[in-house]
């Protein structure tokens, strides 16, 4: 992350100004002040910094901003530096935090990128965000280490990236070893026995004292429905001891396999294991990282950041790996790599094409445009319900119409400038195409349209909503039916 922080000091020096506004800095192209001198005292400082890349024509960009006036005296808000980015106008900005979305949060401490996140809005998941973000776990490793020891940290990773070491590594294409290793509750789990089931997402981490393997672990038990609604299953890896294996899982509460891979056997089977040299064990041990104690590691071997999907072919078809311990698998990569995968062999052509690919359905041409049974609609890939009968209306386009999604935080929106026309569009959570929202729908139910294609959707009718898995559903249209007597 480092490079990318002096680029950004470079395009704040050229060419952002700021208008400072209840507390927060908004970054536009119309004005020229002090914008480049606050982002750059806030870095030099180390301090909390969150960035809102925000659209005038993005109405989730709006309900955030409201949010986050409404949050202003929080305590999750003391200290952090609020700066907002004009999504249109900063491309450069942009292309150096590799934004594609607007109503995108990205925390920053000092030069050091903490998490993001898309598509919140309430004040509960914007709270969780913020404080997960600055929790004392995260961001502060590296403000421990003193400069000369910082410098021979950066100094390891550079010589590791440039060794021949991970080019070693496996690769799309091969195929991925067999091993068997002990889970977090002592269950033997094998790799070949998983594939049976479906792909599997092998992620190697460092241990459980590394602040960034905690953070990548809990975002995956965040996500961790969406890979269940992929068929896929998340395995993490790491050369622990099982009795600090335990202790991982429970402090992160994960509710996936993570396996004890003693001396780094399946690691270096992967092609990812590397040894710490003389002045790095010393680091380590300064900081209270003891491998050999925490893992029985006499030859200090880690491996590194590392995340592999394997087909039930046993095949790779998705790798990471990285020297620098900061870095990780983004989980839009790795779902991307599984839908692409595994959603052909699911889906109808019509539907991989819309949902995956983000083509259009012909209007009046579809099997929902006109269905007037009452139930809810779910994502066609990871079956998260999205809008419900009661909210749809005959909008006269030829494709199913709603006024609002069941819940607003399930839908993320990203700029289409696509056939010549500047649009808003519309995705589900797990990245499924949807449509587009228009600001010309009922006035009275909100004003907003909801244009989403049956070939995203699946529906699931009231009358199975509770043998579907959907029970919870039933009470909306109980109340409805309450609220018509």
């Amino acid at each position: 992350m480092k490079s990318v922080f002096i680029l950004l000091a470079g395009l704040l020096t050229s060419f952002i100004g700021s208008t400072i506004l209840k507390g927060e800095t908004y970054m536009t192209q119309e004005t020229k002040h002090s914008s480049a001198e606050a982002f750059a005292k806030a870095q030099s400082e180390n301090s909390k910094i969150l960035l809102h890349f925000y659209a005038e024509w993005c109405p989730t960009c709006v309900r955030q901003t409201k949010t986050i006036d409404s949050l202003k005296a929080d305590p999750s808000l003391t200290g952090v530096n609020i700066f907002r980015v004009d999504f249109d106008s900063q491309a450069d900005l942009k292309k150096a935090f590799q934004i594609t979305t607007p109503s995108t949060f990205v925390a920053l401490k000092g030069r050091e990128e903490l998490g993001r996140s898309n598509g919140k809005t309430s004040e509960k998941d914007l709270k969780e965000f913020i404080a997960a973000s600055f929790s004392e776990r995260k961001g502060d490793s590296d403000k421990k280490i003193p400069a000369e020891k910082q410098n021979q940290i950066e100094a390891a990773i550079q010589k590791l990236r440039s060794s021949k070491l991970l080019s070693q590594a496996l690769k799309e294409g091969e195929t991925a070893p067999d091993f068997e290793l002990k889970d977090d509750k002592g269950k033997s789990v094998k790799l070949y026995q998983l594939l049976q089931r479906g792909p599997v997402v092998l992620s190697f981490y460092r241990g459980g004292w590394c602040p960034y393997c905690n953070l990548q672990l809990r975002e995956y038990q965040q996500k961790i429905s969406l890979y269940k609604a992929l068929g896929a299953q998340v395995v993490a890896i790491s050369p622990d001891k099982p009795d600090l294996e335990i202790k991982t899982a429970k402090e992160n509460e994960l509710k996936f396999s993570v396996l004890s891979d003693e001396n780094n056997r399946v690691a270096k089977s992967f092609g990812i294991a590397y040894a710490l040299e003389e002045d790095l064990k010393t680091i380590y041990k300064d900081l209270g990282i003891n491998l050999e104690a925490a893992q029985g590691n006499r030859e200090w071997t880690l491996p590194a950041p590392a995340t592999f999907v394997i087909g039930k072919d046993k095949k790779i078809y998705f790798a990471f790996v990285d020297a620098d311990y900061r870095k990780r698998a983004e989980t839009t990569q790795i779902l991307k790599a599984i839908r692409e995968k595994e959603l052909r062999a699911r889906l109808s052509a019509e539907e991989y094409a819309v949902a995956v690919e983000g083509k259009t359905e012909r209007a009046f041409h579809n099997r929902y445009w006109d269905k007037k049974e009452p139930g809810i609609y779910v994502d066609i890939v990871s079956g998260e319900p999205l809008f419900s009968s009661l909210d749809k209306f005959d909008s006269g386009t030829g494709w199913p119409s709603f006024t609002k999604p069941i819940e607003v935080k399930k839908i993320n929106e990203k700029e289409d400038s696509s056939f010549g026309m500047r649009r808003t569009e519309v995705e589900s959570a797990a990245g499924s195409h949807l449509g587009h929202v228009f600001n010309d729908g009922p006035a009275d139910k909100g004003g907003m349209r909801y244009c989403i294609y049956s070939a995203s959707l699946k529906f699931i009718s009231l009358k199975n909503l509770d043998t579907e898995g959907y029970g919870e559903y039933e009470k909306d249209f109980s109340n409805k039916k309450t609220d018509q007597k």
